[in-house]
């Protein structure tokens, strides 16, 4: 894959409507954001959903509707809890689960699949948004007329929440079963400033190679990028302190009678501690 880069669109006439659309399903980013990535005790906790560009993580900007959620849960302990009362506030979903012990919770959500149907005009825009690579581009440039473009996106999202003691080692999990995720290649919660850690992306359960990954560190102007290397990994320096979100695309040529893309969005949010 190639860079993505992200720029705005404005909505003024019909035409720039539907930019709009290209943007919410390539450009936008849908994330998990715990309030907070480390609890002391176990008690009712909260994680919110929102989809907004990731130049402005960690801040929420439009709410999931609930019956998008899929399938959701947070693998903890060894099991899977639930994540229960789903709650639309204005910019975002609130979605509950309760730890019972120390642990680390591996907290996901995925969104049922939605159809995007784009004319020609748009579609370099759409390339651009997403980053799409030099083959993607030119499978669509060989598809011989009429074209039509019909894709169908599903977003996946997940993060980390460490439960308990700072200093005790606790079983975590890195895949989640998700269609398409980000795996940590050591514990998410305890990573700190200056450490380089490794990250993988899991496509129905083959490990990606060359794919791209945006990384968004908050406050930052513009978001830094890794890649997956033969082995399935890529480098990630956690230069700093603060809350982090990674992001990936992966978009694909198909042939059905009513689609001829399909696209996967992930992304994964996790906090570098200051180191002591």
């Amino acid at each position: 894959m190639k860079t993505p880069r992200h720029t705005p669109i404005a909505v003024a006439t019909s035409l720039f409507m539907l930019a709009a659309v290209v943007s919410t399903a390539g450009a936008h980013e849908t994330w998990l954001q715990p309030i907070s990535f480390f609890v002391d005790k176990p008690a009712a906790q909260i994680v919110h959903m929102t989809s907004a560009m990731g130049e402005h993580y960690t801040t929420p900007e439009t709410a999931i509707e609930p019956s998008r959620v899929a399938r959701s849960g947070v693998w903890f302990a060894g099991a899977r809890l639930p994540l229960t009362q789903p709650t639309k506030q204005e910019h975002e979903l609130a979605l509950t689960w309760t730890p019972t012990k120390s642990g680390v919770g591996a907290i996901f959500v995925e969104l049922a699949p939605r159809v995007l149907d784009l004319p020609d005009s748009l579609i370099n825009e759409y390339f651009d948004e997403i980053g799409a690579s030099p083959e993607l581009r030119k499978q669509w440039t060989d598809t011989p007329s009429p074209k039509r473009w019909r894709e169908s996106y599903a977003k996946h999202a997940k993060t980390y929440v460490r439960v308990g003691d700072a200093k005790a080692a606790y079983p975590w999990r890195g895949e989640t079963g998700m269609g398409l995720e980000i795996v940590p290649g050591s514990d998410p919660t305890r990573i700190v400033a200056g450490d380089t850690v490794s990250f993988g992306v899991v496509y129905k359960g083959k490990r990606m190679t060359r794919f791209t990954l945006a990384v968004f560190r908050e406050g930052a102007a513009k978001a830094e990028f890794i890649t997956t290397n033969r082995a399935g990994r890529a480098l990630f320096p956690a230069a700093a302190a603060g809350n982090v979100l990674l992001t990936g695309v992966h978009l694909r040529r198909v042939h059905e009678p009513s689609l001829e893309w399909r696209s996967d969005f992930t992304t994964m949010t996790l906090r570098v501690q200051a180191r002591r």
